[in-house]
């Protein structure tokens, strides 16, 4: 890996029914609520650019140790598939998988938890976590990839 251009994730291809093949930009993600604690096991993430937020699967926090009493009010979000409401707390992201510790570290990043059915575990939104990262995108070759770099 070049240190200046960050880990290479491929995209993840996905046959659909009556559609075809869905290819998304996924990564592994891992979480802790704060640096005195381990991180989580991995979790797939979408990196979603048209979210302004990023929204976790709300069972999550157990493993976290977030107490759901001690997150914030309750907000209303709109995606694509409709409506919802979600509580934020502040987490530290790591990006990629348990071999890559080199990947890029967030520290003590708004989030939002949803009992909202995701498409994957994670969506990785702009503000306080894609807003962090420069997006390299190389659509070139036979193995298009992504990275996800600290500025």
């Amino acid at each position: 890996m070049n240190s200046r251009h960050g880990i290479a994730h491929p995209f993840t291809e996905t046959a659909v029914s009556g559609f075809g093949a869905l290819v998304q930009p996924l990564v592994h993600v891992q979480l802790r609520a704060d640096p005195s604690r381990d991180w989580s096991l991995q979790i797939r993430a979408l990196v979603d650019t048209g979210a302004s937020i990023t929204l976790i699967q709300r069972p999550y926090l157990r493993e976290l140790g977030l107490d759901p009493e001690r997150l914030g009010p309750p907000q209303s979000f709109a995606s694509a598939t409709g409506a919802a409401t979600c509580h934020a707390a502040r987490v530290d992201l790591r990006i990629g998988r348990r071999r890559q510790p080199d990947g890029p570290i967030l520290s003590q990043r708004t989030v939002y938890f949803t009992d909202a059915n995701l498409p994957v575990p994670i969506l990785l939104g702009q503000r306080g976590v894609l807003d962090s990262l420069q997006l390299v995108h190389n659509n070139c070759g036979s193995s298009p990839s992504f990275r996800l770099n600290m500025p």
